[in-house]
């Protein structure tokens, strides 16, 4: 999720695919209390109780004062129709409503996975299948706050999983994967109309870009895996382009020593003073183990060290976005298993002083602010978090509950 500065934004839910669907229908949220620095789940968005439910991304408009999440809702139990939906919420998530729809009546099957805005303009990313039956990405843009709505970009055979727009120049940029595209990034030049490829790999690798930011040099970042076509192995992998351009891409890690195998690099975060944080999943090779892991560079990414590894005692781990709050705290989402089942995860950075020999060292000091379960024993996934203006964070992701069925789940951390 990309946010930046802001212009408060008045929307209505509009593109109604399917009439029965209502605030009502779609949320049951716990009611928020003063008990800070406690999780609660203020968003839990499903069609039918017995179907299929998933959160995706989350984020604020740049005045940090409306939230969105988006996703998508299965309207049958198979899963076989899906409706990709934006919802937003006016009151730091104590109740939502639908924004945006699919746009076409005749897609059988939608799932929105990013969001991002800067002032009026807002695009969500996703994909799905569309009125002739293939599978492609699509990135709907609405240039009023939401009242109105376009499709900007659509790409057979491929998914769009992040959106991001350049705080200094309005380009936006959307990363994803495809079978024949492979990993790829599209851009889209401020002032444009057309999104056009600028990083592609081919289906030789067909990893993912899950995460793009920007550096204050105005270079950007993108976070994500290689994956190779044939024996489908995976390693972390982060790039750099000055300029975002076709031809300008380096990577600038890959995290591997003798030690760490990085599996996935899931997010990206650059701080105003240029410090680039990458949360992401790795194997240690001594401990025999899968990690939950952050590197950061100072340097624009040509160096990099390991800020944080963390395992709950499984063997399962998947680490995604990355977020920081006003006091300069850092919050990570992801899953993370251990005897009790999959967790819902999300570590949080905050700096502690102390004094070494006279000397006084500032430090990262990371530690678990969130294991959710809806229901004991099942699996629960955030892969999406931001900080609103009041400072409440908030995670968006899937749980399964008693009955092993997904719902969207938005948690929230007061300040």
């Amino acid at each position: 999720m990309n946010h930046k500065q802001p212009n408060r934004i008045n929307m209505r839910t509009n593109h109604s695919l399917h009439s029965t669907l209502t605030a009502a229908a779609l949320l049951a949220a716990a009611t928020l209390t003063a008990n800070a620095q406690t999780w609660q789940t203020v968003g839990d968005f499903q069609y039918n109780p017995s179907y299929y439910a998933a959160g995706s991304d989350i984020g604020t408009d740049p005045s940090g004062q409306i939230l969105y999440s988006v996703g998508g809702l299965a309207l049958d139990a198979n899963d076989t129709t899906r409706l990709a939906l934006v919802n937003v919420s006016y009151d730091q998530g104590t109740s939502w409503t639908p924004l945006e729809q699919a746009p076409d009546p005749g897609w059988t099957w939608g799932h929105y996975r990013a969001v991002a805005s800067a002032g009026n303009r807002l695009f969500i990313g996703g994909n799905g299948n569309y009125a002739d039956g293939s599978f492609g990405w699509l990135i709907r843009e609405s240039v009023d706050g939401g009242t109105n709505w376009a499709s900007t970009d659509a790409v057979a055979d491929t998914g769009c999983s992040d959106i991001a727009i350049h705080p200094l120049t309005g380009d936006v940029y959307a990363g994803g994967s495809g079978t024949t595209l492979g990993r790829v990034i599209r851009k889209r030049p401020a002032g444009a109309s057309q999104f056009t490829t600028v990083y592609s790999t081919g289906p030789s690798d067909i990893g993912i870009v899950w995460s793009i930011a920007f550096h204050p040099n105005g270079s950007v970042i993108a976070a994500g895996n290689k994956v190779d076509a044939t024996t489908r192995a995976a390693s972390w992998v982060v790039q750099r382009s000055a300029t975002g351009d076709a031809g300008t891409w380096q990577i600038v890690d890959t995290f591997s020593t003798g030690e760490w195998t990085g599996y996935s690099a899931g997010g990206c975060l650059v701080t105003t003073a240029g410090t680039i944080y990458v949360s992401g999943s790795a194997y240690n090779s001594r401990k025999h183990k899968g990690f939950w892991v952050v590197r950061t560079s100072a340097d624009g990414g040509n160096t990099w060290t390991l800020s944080d590894n963390f395992n709950l005692g499984g063997s399962q781990v998947q680490v995604f976005e990355i977020t920081q709050d006003a006091n300069g705290n850092f919050y990570v989402c992801g899953q993370a298993s251990d005897n009790s089942g999959v967790h819902w995860i999300v570590r949080k950075g905050a700096w502690t002083t102390t004094t070494v020999k006279g000397k006084t060292v500032t430090s990262l000091a990371w530690s678990t602010s969130d294991a959710y379960q809806l229901a004991p024993g099942k699996a629960a996934l955030p892969l999406g978090i931001t900080v609103d203006a009041s400072g409440n964070v908030f995670a968006c992701g899937r749980a399964q509950d008693a009955a092993g069925i997904e719902h969207w789940i938005v948690r929230r951390l007061a300040p």
